[in-house]
């Protein structure tokens, strides 16, 4: 079948997806060479078929491939392996998936499979846009007749020199590599080689006037005239070879021509999988180039409009070439040098940031000599290239530059020179070849121009002056360990970051983002350094003043996305009390909830008067604040009153036992009207009502056994004395530590009016088009990214009637709520716990996304949610819809109601109940295991686990074919990559099945529960010493071509992750300065336990393991640091031993283990982003390390 219906899509098509689901049955007998024939038919499906040739376990320790054979395309295993891989190569080359050309490498090297010690290194330096040195180790591989290279390698090889020419710009090399014939030609195909060659040649022929590739274009033109060969071609050559016919002015020719390309482009893309995203935004990419050329056939003394601008990360250099050549040929045939010159100096910029300095070089010289006169960008260019190639000093290029600058007399050229002698003196600041007084000097020379002109660099002028000025109190701060207020050059610099920083927001259009990029990306870094701002101004109050001046100009709603920080640093900074009282004023319910929970008492304690203004602003507002009110006692009353009377119990405990009788006799009072008395019997319902009397009936017995008068909310004083009562209150505390129990509820479901009748009763369809008072929005509606709109958001008209009560300890609600909308919004109740927490770790994973938005596309994104804390143990989530918890996934494909009646699971708690004790008591002993019994027990387990009981099962599943499950898969390996850098940037630990949803509509991750963050994991009873969770059933979705050590799209997105991060870290650290402002419950009562008088001391120690993170500490050594506060004895012993067995175990220093791993952890340098998300999967599966961990997390799963 596959050999006759290579014409027949869906046929091909089912027969893939027939392969896909019977591998094992027909993967072994399947003829390779009839599998690929078909990949030019339905190319996704093809690739996901081939995957199913290769074996499960190839390139792990349990993987033993045969020994090497030459030609690689025998029938035995190793042979077979090896040729797959290779078919995958050339298939992912030709959808441009580089992570998956980048697993095959990396399977291939793992199996030892190439026979030139060169191959590797050259294909790892291509994919790193190091063409030069590819190509140089290339020619050595194509070279080694002697060794006598496999097909498969050769193809390999040659494929990527292709590559490598084209991207160093070598049309002579290219050409006559073309010329001589390629190994790959069959399975490259003849047209993607047509396009190679008539892009040399008019290479050649438009840069070099080259006549012979002259006259070779004239042959080719001939030919496409005199026959329908041109038929064949892809629209890439058939646009280039209409650009040689305008060359030559044939201009009937190169219109008949492109109206072939685009049907040449219709013809290519109906082809290509609807999922295949990369080779379609690659296809789409000749219609830029057709259509230019069209419209200047059009109009062909005009030049033509900007097309779609190009992409560094998403379009191949082929692309970029061919959209230079095409707008070289329209400029000379419209006389337009200024144009060529610009086209020159965008291929010289693409070269340049591909690191091909040589053609880079190349092209801005063409550049200039083209020039009819000055253009900032071309001078830009060139410095620019002068700094990457670093042969003159950044002090001789300020001298140049100056001398430019000094040329211009109208403010706006002025403006953009001297922006640009700013980055030059920068360059030569970062590399402690200059002193920051250049740059500083120029920065704020640009930030007078450009308040004298109208242009989008006025923007960019103050962004970069915050930028630069923060930077140098950053070096200020690690050289003298802090910033002084007594300094004038700090003063000075904070006052400018300051000012520039508001200037920037102000010269914003009304959305924000709107107008050209360059100021859209000046408001987006100052939006970003706002609590950069905050933080400054609490340590210069000085520059309050300038704040409060600026601030005057810019629109409140960029400041909703750091409430919870401008809060927090109110009372230290008064001068935010204007923009908060302006976001009082326009969104005053996105400012009441932050508000209320920040005015508690609990909170910040005697400070609450600093709040009295912003009150005051939204009951000016007409803001439904009583109605507010009410709704948070109401979603108060949702808590099991069990759950909450703890708390309120621990807090009176508290102050009896420090003797504070005033603070005493408030917290018993309101203990008793709000838990015994229950007041509010409008808004709590029966449950609280039964409980309270059930707990009056307690406090009565204890007052008659004990001798006590606690019959009433006014506790004498006499009472409170310890000396005489202190055995009746341990009883009693004792005693109160199991309260009454509530009700239970058949199905977890209970009627809204047991908890709260006042919520059963809401009912606001009647007014909701009525005063502002009656209007309640529904929460979690502010994110703060853009100017909202209060008009358009949903009101709250109802409640649902039922409860979905949550089986875990505080017993959290599920409540429904009726939108204005029509729509239903779920949230999740959270009482007795402090969600702060929640909703700064959402925030953080905001700020990353941030810094991953080019990508999030793809799904290189953390999943967030909505997160309004309303109290400090008090707060609403919003319910995330359409997922599926991980641990329930894997019950649903392993059929079972139970993780113990999987085998593996089972297995697991046997080998850990072998060792005496309770379960948390064994743990000392498997500690002390050596690294092969734990390695044996752990494989055990793990082999154990039917292969059919995987992610990748459950995936393909859900998929309708191969093409929806490979477009799944790279989305789940994106999101895992992106919350898996943050969980470890984090310290988010606890990451056990349940604490991973998977969405069941685009198979992103979403991280919950974040209660172990910040390195809290590492001080377990247990401790935790993984990064983040990539056990085998995630690895299992990436398979078989990941490997062990997740190759491929997790990895490179991991590391994307990593390095964007690591490159703006500063704002990161920026915004988790909240946690040391405004320090949480459990921080600071730790804090006190430990005897520690400095609340700030945890905050700051666990935010300095996060900066040692980002700035590239090997992720053993922070760990290590972190194990040293565990505060169980067995584990410090073993973190303090002589030997450190611990140390051992996390950094792999046992010498059976991988030795390249234990000598990167002994160099003791920072790791560049690669190398430590290479040192983070490698800890995050080692079988060592993850043989011990705690038995409920559920390592082998």
């Amino acid at each position: 079948l596959l050999e006759g219906c290579l014409g027949d899509v869906p046929l091909v098509h089912f027969l893939h997806s027939l392969l896909v689901r019977s591998s094992v049955t027909y993967g072994k007998v399947l003829p390779l060479p009839a599998l690929q024939r078909t990949l030019g038919s339905s190319q996704l499906s093809g690739i996901q078929a081939l995957e199913e040739m290769l074996p499960a376990g190839l390139g792990s320790d349990g993987a033993q491939p045969q020994a090497r054979d030459g030609a690689g395309t025998g029938a035995d295993g190793g042979g077979r392996h090896r040729a797959v891989l290779s078919a995958l190569y050339g298939a992912s080359a030709s959808l441009g998936e580089q992570p998956s050309m980048a697993a095959v490498v990396a399977q291939l090297s793992s199996i030892k499979a190439f026979r030139s010690q060169h191959s590797a290194p050259a294909l790892h330096a291509l994919r790193e846009g190091k063409a030069s040195d590819a190509d140089e180790l290339l020619v050595k591989v194509l070279d080694q007749e002697e060794t006598a290279l496999p097909a498969w390698e050769l193809q390999m090889a040659s494929a990527a020199r292709l590559n490598a020419l084209e991207e160093l710009m070598s049309w002579d090399s290219l050409r006559d590599v073309l010329r001589t014939g390629v190994p790959e030609a069959a399975s490259m195909g003849a047209t993607a080689l047509q396009e190679r060659s008539l892009r040399a040649e008019l290479g050649r022929s438009i840069l070099e006037d080259e006549k012979a590739a002259k006259a070779s274009l004239d042959l080719r033109l001939q030919e496409a005239a005199a026959s329908s060969a041109v038929q064949a071609q892809s629209a890439e050559a058939i646009a280039l070879l209409a650009a040689h016919a305008i060359s030559i002015k044939r201009f009937d020719d190169a219109r008949r021509l492109i109206y072939e390309g685009y049907d040449a482009f219709n013809a290519t893309w109906h082809r290509l999988p609807l999922l295949a995203a990369r080779a379609r935004h690659e296809a789409l990419s000749s219609l830029p180039l057709l259509r230019g050329l069209e419209a200047f056939l059009d109009a062909p003394s005009e030049i033509p409009p900007q097309s779609r601008p190009l992409s560094l990360q998403h379009d191949r250099f082929s692309a970029w070439a061919d959209a230079a050549l095409g707008k070289i040929v329209v400029a000379r045939a419209c006389g337009d040098q200024q144009a060529e010159a610009a086209a020159y100096a965008e291929l010289g910029r693409r070269c340049r940031e591909a690191g091909n300095l040589v053609a880079a070089q190349d092209m801005m010289r063409r550049c200039l000599r083209s020039r009819v006169h000055q253009d900032h960008r071309f001078f830009d260019g060139v410095m620019e290239l002068k700094l990457c190639q670093a042969e003159n000093s950044c002090e001789q290029l300020c001298k140049v530059v100056q001398k430019e600058a000094d040329k211009h007399k109208d403010a706006e050229n002025c403006l953009r020179y001297t922006l640009i002698l700013a980055k030059v003196a920068k360059a030569g600041w970062e590399r402690h070849k200059m002193s920051h007084e250049v740059a500083w000097q120029a920065l704020r020379t640009a930030r007078g121009l450009s308040e004298k002109c109208n242009v989008p660099e006025q923007g960019q002028a103050h962004a970069r002056l915050a930028e630069f000025a923060d930077s140098v109190l950053r070096r200020h701060e690690e050289v003298d360990g802090a910033l002084s207020p007594g300094k004038a050059q700090q003063v000075e610099l904070v006052d400018a970051v300051v000012t520039s920083v508001l200037a920037a927001l102000a010269l914003a259009k009304e959305s924000g983002v709107d107008g050209a990029e360059v100021a859209a990306e000046a408001f987006r870094q100052a939006h970003e350094r706002l609590p950069r701002v905050f933080e400054l101004l609490a340590q210069f109050p000085g520059c309050s003043s300038a704040f409060e001046k600026g601030v005057k100009s810019v629109a409140p709603w960029p400041f909703l996305r750091w409430l919870p920080q401008a809060l927090a640093h109110l009372p230290k900074v008064p001068a935010l009390q204007g923009p908060l009282q302006d976001l009082a004023k326009h969104y005053p319910q996105a400012l009441f909830w932050p508000l209320q929970l920040s005015s508690h008492q609990d909170v910040v304690g005697r400070r609450q008067e600093i709040f009295r203004p912003l009150w005051a602003a939204l009951e000016k507002s007409q803001a439904p604040i009583q109605l507010a009110i009410t709704f948070t006692k109401a979603l108060e009353c949702l808590t099991h009153p069990e759950k909450a009377f703890d708390g309120e119990l621990t807090s009176f405990k508290n102050a009896l036992v420090a003797q504070d009788h005033v603070l005493a006799k408030a917290r018993w009072k309101h203990l008793w009207q709000r838990y015994v008395e229950v007041q509010s019997r409008d808004i709590a319902g029966s449950v609280h009502v039964e409980f309270g009397q059930r707990l009056r009936q307690r406090l009565l017995e204890y007052s008659r056994r004990l001798h006590l008068n606690l019959t009433s909310s006014e506790l004498p004083v006499s009472e409170l004395d310890l000396k005489t009562k202190r055995e009746a209150w341990q009883k009693i505390l004792t005693e109160l530590k199991q309260p009454p129990q509530s009700r239970a509820w058949p199905n977890s479901k209970a009627p809204i009016e047991a908890f709260s009748p006042w919520l059963s009763r809401f009912d606001a369809r009647g007014s909701w088009l009525g005063s502002a008072e009656e209007q309640l929005e529904v929460l979690g509606q502010y994110r703060g990214l853009e100017r909202p709109d209060p008009r358009l958001h949903a009101r709250v008209l109802r409640f649902g009637p039922q409860l979905l009560i949550m089986a875990s300890k505080q017993k959290p609600k599920r409540l429904i709520i009726l939108g204005s909308d029509e729509r239903e919004h779920w949230f999740l109740v959270k009482g007795g716990e402090d969600v702060r927490l929640d909703e700064r770790v959402e925030q953080l994973f905001g700020v990353i996304n941030s810094f991953a938005a080019p990508d999030a596309a793809v799904g290189l994104r953390v999943r967030t949610y909505a997160v309004v804390p309303l109290l400090p143990d008090l707060g609403i989530l919003e319910w995330v819809r359409e997922t599926k918890p991980l641990k329930a996934i894997v019950q649903d494909v392993a059929k079972v109601k139970s993780l113990n009646e999987i085998e593996a699971n089972r297995l697991r708690i046997e080998w850990s109940s072998r060792f005496k004790g309770q379960p948390l008591s064994r743990y000392p002993e498997i500690f002390k295991l050596p690294r092969d019994d734990i390695i044996l027990a752990f494989r055990r387990c793990v082999a154990a686990m039917p292969a059919s009981v995987s992610l990748k099962a459950f995936f393909w599943r859900s998929a309708v074919g191969p093409e929806a499950f490979w477009h799944t898969r790279q989305r789940f390996a994106a999101s895992l990559a992106a919350a898996s850098a943050a969980c470890y940037l984090l310290g988010i630990g606890d990451r056990h099945l349940d604490n991973y949803l998977l969405c069941l509509r685009s198979a992103e991750i979403v991280p919950i529960d974040f209660g172990y963050s910040f390195g809290i994991g590492a001080l377990l009873p247990v401790p935790e010493l993984v990064p983040f969770r990539l056990t085998g059933f995630l690895l299992s979705a990436l398979q078989p071509l990941a490997g062990p050590q997740a190759h491929g799209t997790f990895r490179d997105s991991l590391e994307e992750v990593m390095a964007r991060c690591r490159a703006r870290s500063g704002l990161l650290l920026d915004a988790c300065a909240l946690f040391i402002r405004e320090p949480l419950l459990d921080w600071t009562e730790a804090s006190r336990r430990k005897g520690n008088g400095d609340l700030d001391f945890l905050p700051k120690r666990r935010l300095r393991f996060l900066s040692q993170r980002l700035q590239g500490y090997h992720p053993a050594l922070v760990l290590k640091e972190e194990v040293l506060d565990n505060t169980h004895q067995w584990v410090k012993d073993l973190a303090t031993r002589a030997n450190n067995p611990l140390e051992a175990i996390i950094a792999g220093l046992d010498p059976e283990e991988d030795p390249e791993r234990a000598k990167v952890y002994r160099l003791g340098r920072m790791l560049s982003p690669a190398e430590q998300v290479d040192c983070l999967i490698r800890q995050a599966t080692d079988p060592n390390v993850l043989g011990r961990a705690w038995e409920g997390w559920a390592p082998e799963i």
